[in-house]
């Protein structure tokens, strides 16, 4: 998920950049410590989840927020509650106190991933999708897929027979996935019809081991007990 920090601290952006660091499932953030910067960063760029800091000089965060995107959910930052009431009437998904500590950060992405996931997942199935390789356009049989990799800026398709390397973001990739693909590791998405058994923090398909990150440790758990 992309995230976008709106706070005119540059102590407190630099404290919630690390804290996205930190989070599989948080891709990377850009910092804006103005309200006419944001608004005009948010002109020109989409992002998955904006952190606002309510008490911002010149653009106020109230303002902002009515500017932003609805469907783009907000989580607040500031150091009072004076204005947590009137903020839920827009797409406020929670409300941090500073100083944030990074649990309850962490409780507050979750329930951001969680109602990106359960939009995703309301998504029409696909078999088969057109992927770059190299200089040729490939079409790609999703149920011959058994993981994918995040390499630098290229996202790697797994066969049984053949690699495939194509230039394309892994969040943008698996907001299309169908359901049967899921993320395990903020560099793996697996294919859960291909796995072959799960051992401690690592997960096999066929002999090949991938890890599993504690961040999705238990929705993978959940997603294959419905299956059995």
């Amino acid at each position: 998920m992309k995230c976008l920090i709106i706070d005119d601290d540059p102590l407190v952006c630099d404290m919630l950049s690390h804290f996205v660091s930190k989070v599989d499932f948080l891709e990377y953030s850009i910092q804006c410590q103005s309200g006419t910067d944001a608004l005009n960063l948010l002109a020109v760029e989409s992002f998955d989840l904006v952190f606002l800091d309510i008490d911002m000089p010149e653009v106020t965060g109230m303002e902002l927020i009515k500017n932003i995107n609805p469907s783009i959910p907000v989580i607040i930052i500031t150091s009072s509650s004076e204005f947590a009431l009137e903020s839920y009437n827009y797409h406020v998904i929670d409300y941090l106190l500073k100083p944030v500590n990074y649990a309850r950060f962490y409780k507050a992405v979750q329930k951001a991933y969680q109602i990106k996931k359960s939009k995703a997942d309301s998504k029409p199935g696909i078999e088969e999708i057109f992927i770059k390789d190299g200089h040729n356009l490939v079409k790609l049989n999703l149920k011959e897929v058994l993981y994918i990799e995040a390499v630098s800026n290229y996202v790697s398709f797994k066969t049984a027979t053949k690699t495939y390397l194509s230039l394309m973001s892994m969040q943008k990739l698996e907001e299309s996935l169908p359901d049967n693909f899921m993320r395990i590791h903020r560099s793996y998405m697996v294919n859960i019809q291909k796995i072959d058994k799960i051992e401690a923090g690592t997960l096999f398909i066929g002999d090949k081991p991938l890890p599993i990150s504690n961040s999705y440790k238990d929705k993978l758990l959940q997603k294959l007990n419905l299956l059995i």
